[in-house]
C-alpha cells in the first residue's frame, strides 16, 4: 500500500510490524481488494503504521463510495475542540 507521502510496505513488512494474525492480515486483503475497510479501522491501522489517520480515512470512505457506484473524493479534517 503506497499512501501519498509515497512511503510503502511489502506483505512481509506489514506482517513484521503488525503481526500476521490481527491488523497484518486484514490490511494484506485490503491491500488486494478483498475486503473493504471501516473509517475506525483505517485510523487503527494508520496510527499502528505511523501514517496520517486522514489519509487512510480518506481511503477507506472513498472505497466504500466507489463500492456503491459513487466515484467521489473525501477529504477530512480533525473537528474543532
Amino acid at each position: 500500500m503506497t499512501t501519498r507521502s509515497k512511503r510503502a510496505y511489502s506483505s512481509a513488512d506489514l506482517e513484521r510490524r503488525l503481526g500476521k494474525h490481527t491488523i497484518g492480515g486484514f490490511l494484506r486483503s485490503w491491500r488486494m481488494g478483498r475486503k473493504q475497510v471501516s473509517a475506525e479501522r483505517a485510523a487503527q491501522i494508520a496510527k499502528r503504521l505511523g501514517y496520517s489517520v486522514n489519509v487512510l480515512v480518506e481511503m477507506a470512505l472513498e472505497e466504500e463510495l466507489a463500492a456503491s457506484g459513487l466515484y467521489m473524493r473525501v477529504s477530512v479534517r480533525p473537528r474543532a475542540a
